[in-house]
């Protein structure tokens, strides 16, 4: 590759991406369905199917909505600087639920949840901001 064919990366439309992202970001938590259940295969692949981890993604990602939406009243009404506490909720509630769910060995389960729980983040925040980024290209 020569640097004649590399373009530079365009900061408005990464702003727009951005913009997208956090203005659809309902619509997008589909992506952290399917990261969060591919993470979830990958660390307890013996188990149970990927389909099985899907139905169990979509069960934790409601139980998520639910701590967003509570951690939202709080936040609004009470102390609007606990914004983080319905991830920290979250990882808490993810562990319980790892654990209780595949009843192996508890220490385990708990290291590799929480290893599972935040590459299934970031890799949701890849897709998703990823594919803002390709909505904004194709708007333009």
């Amino acid at each position: 590759m020569d640097e004649a064919s590399v373009q530079p990366v365009d900061a408005s439309k990464i702003n727009q991406a951005s913009y997208f992202f956090f203005q659809n970001i309902n619509s997008l938590a589909f992506f952290l369905v399917f990261t969060m259940s591919l993470a979830l295969k990958i660390f307890f692949y013996r188990k149970y199917s990927l389909v099985e981890y899907v139905a169990v993604a979509f069960y934790l990602n409601g139980v998520y909505s639910l701590l967003a939406t509570i951690n939202t009243f709080y936040m609004k009404f009470i102390n609007p600087e606990v914004q983080y506490l319905a991830i920290l909720a979250m990882v808490i509630y993810f562990v319980y639920a790892m654990i209780r769910f595949l009843r192996k060995k508890p220490w385990l389960v708990l290291v590799k949840s929480v290893i599972a729980f935040f590459l299934s983040y970031v890799g949701y925040f890849i897709l998703a901001f990823g594919f803002s980024y390709l909505i904004v290209l194709l708007r333009n």
